[in-house]
């Protein structure tokens, strides 16, 4: 994809991608002079090369005197390709009011953006999945707009994706259709319904796991504190989430086993919570950390305070380590699923409000 990057415009002007864009958009502004266009792409490269390629070489864009401007994330550098949020804000009044009528942008305007007059979206070699394709499509206001997903040949993998996103976005479509059809009564009794297929699903899912980390390893490991042996949780309770964080599915450790003590400030990231809150083994050792994950609250095992204990051969230990990643040579690792998330909501004790501050 990075071909499309490459600064040599002669080159570019080769690419059938291009070439069948600036036919496209010759085509539209033929047929409707005051046409507003989106161009998604991918990466901020691409919209200046893209940009570029339109100007000089899409002759009946520039006699027609239609206007082009790149609108990108306002997070990165200028020298990136970042722009600033008010140069941001001066384009789309651009495009709105048809100073601008081809507006080249990454992912930024895919959500939000409100012109009426925008009738036609092209996302060039860029497919994602059916919820980018439903809003970027959904850019197009104006009565009558066109949606276009320009391939390269090489790349006509992209094609079949956006070809299952056409169909998810169908079955969707169709879903809602039949949810609008239900009594209120109705549509109660089948989120119950399928609450409850949920439940049973996640105890299904967690036993056929369970059953797999023994074939896979055959061992459980207690995992005690390094302070004073004390047991705290097994290792088949462990779940990663965003692989890095180690997540124990034990709701006695924020009950019964640890104490918690607010530290420092919370940190915050994608979907992820750090909340300055230590939990602490009764022999004072730092055992854990009280996170919040995707709105939930759960203790974070601190790899170097613990230590892995074989429950068949009480004899073999492991630890304390200094990274996670050296557990991987004795420990069975799962992935936090849909179905940990679910039982863990249901399990998780209250904490104090105090704790779960931001502040």
């Amino acid at each position: 994809m990075r071909d499309y990057c490459a600064s040599n415009l002669s080159a570019a002007s080769c690419s059938p991608a291009l070439n069948q864009l600036r036919q496209i958009l010759a085509e539209q502004f033929q047929r409707q002079p005051d046409s507003r266009a989106l161009v998604f792409v991918q990466q901020r490269c691409f919209t200046g090369v893209v940009k570029s390629f339109l100007v000089s070489k899409a002759v009946e864009l520039s006699t027609a005197g239609v206007q082009i401007g790149v609108i990108t994330g306002a997070n990165a550098s200028g020298d990136s390709g970042g722009i600033t949020q008010t140069s941001q804000s001066e384009l789309l009044s651009q495009f709105r009011n048809g100073k601008v009528q081809i507006l080249i942008s990454t992912s930024v305007t895919e959500e939000g953006l409100d012109v009426q007059k925008c009738n036609a979206v092209i996302r060039f070699c860029h497919v994602t999945n059916e919820i980018a394709m439903v809003q970027s499509r959904g850019r197009g206001r104006a009565e009558g707009s066109v949606y276009h997903v320009i391939v390269p040949d090489e790349m006509n993998w992209l094609g079949d994706k956006e070809r299952l996103n056409q169909s998810r976005d169908a079955m969707m479509t169709e879903a809602v259709a039949r949810l609008n059809q239900l009594t209120d009564e109705q549509f109660v009794a089948k989120v119950q319904q399928e609450q409850t297929l949920l439940r049973q699903e996640a105890r299904q899912q967690r036993q056929i796991r369970a059953a797999q980390a023994d074939a896979n390893r055959g061992t459980v490991f207690s995992i005690e504190c390094v302070g004073c042996d004390r047991v705290l949780t097994s290792s088949d309770k462990l779940r990663i989430a965003q692989d890095c964080h180690h997540l124990a599915l034990d709701a006695e450790l924020l009950t019964d086993r640890l104490t918690p003590k607010k530290q420092s400030a919370s940190k915050s990231f994608t979907n992820f919570t750090a909340l300055g809150v230590a939990l602490l083994c009764r022999c004072g050792n730092h055992v854990a950390n009280l996170c919040r994950f995707k709105e939930l609250p759960f203790p974070e095992l601190k790899i170097q305070q613990v230590k892995f204990v074989d429950k068949s051969n009480p004899g073999t230990v492991h630890g304390p380590l200094k990274k996670w990643k050296l557990a991987k040579k004795f420990l069975t690792e799962l992935e936090m699923e849909s179905a940990d998330m679910i039982a863990w909501a249901e399990a998780v004790p209250d904490i104090p409000e105090n704790l779960l501050s931001e502040d």
